[in-house]
């Protein structure tokens, strides 16, 4: 099967991308590289970041909905199937996971929403780069990043790891952050998005650590039609 790479991924882009791994961020098609990684501070830390700005910004964007490449691919209908990806901090596997699913079958009749748990520019640059599908971007509103130093992120409260169970509350907000971004995002989709009453179609949950095969959308629909009849 031909990989598909848009016009977008050109020659310079591809040389740049050798010299810097920040690079391959703009690659969205080419299959990545180099690894982009976060560190333990800019996960924690947010000195450089206006928190009641960024939370204005996010509310925001969870409340407009918005759908890119409505233009292309028409609008949401009751039968559009949805791929939910929850994502963290991991860009390499990201890019991975889009390079995959930009070969899927059928990508095009889809809704693709990302659900992020940190917001940052370069992730949402290549996210905005796809063109291949309908996409919508939401964003954990409870995240450690919007809240650095208090419940439900990392409070001064919380036992550190070894400490004994006196006066402090047993809890790492790194891990349960996970467990409650998928519940929430599953909350949000299915009853906070104006589709979501008459919404029948196949919804399929996915991590920025996988990578789909190219029948993903025919065998899933194929399952659950036989399930169902």
């Amino acid at each position: 099967m031909a990989l598909k790479y848009p016009a977008c991924v050109t020659v310079a882009a591809v040389a740049a991308a050798e010299e810097d791994p920040c690079s391959t961020l703009e690659r969205v098609y080419a299959e990545p590289t180099n690894w982009y990684m976060f560190n333990e501070d800019e996960i924690t830390r947010n000195d450089t970041v206006d928190i009641a700005k960024l939370k204005r910004i996010l509310c925001d964007i969870n409340s407009d909905q918005n759908i890119s490449n409505l233009d292309k691919y028409g609008p949401m209908t009751d039968d559009t199937p949805i791929l939910l990806v929850q994502v963290h901090r991991d860009v390499q596997r990201l890019q991975f996971l889009i390079f995959s699913l930009a070969q899927v079958r059928h990508i095009h009749i889809t809704l693709l929403i990302f659900s992020h748990s940190y917001y940052d520019e370069k992730i949402s640059r290549l996210i905005g780069g796809i063109d291949f599908c309908k996409v919508m971007q939401i964003f954990y509103p409870h995240s450690l990043q919007l809240h650095p130093h208090k419940f439900p992120g990392v409070d001064d409260e919380d036992c550190l790891p070894g400490a004994a169970i006196t006066d402090c509350m047993m809890r790492d907000a790194r891990v349960t952050e996970n467990k409650q971004l998928w519940w929430w995002k599953a909350n949000f989709v299915f009853k906070k998005v104006q589709w979501a009453k008459t919404h029948r179609a196949l919804v399929i949950f996915l991590e920025e650590n996988n990578y789909v095969a190219p029948d993903l959308i025919h065998m899933r629909s194929a399952r659950c039609y036989t399930f169902h009849r």
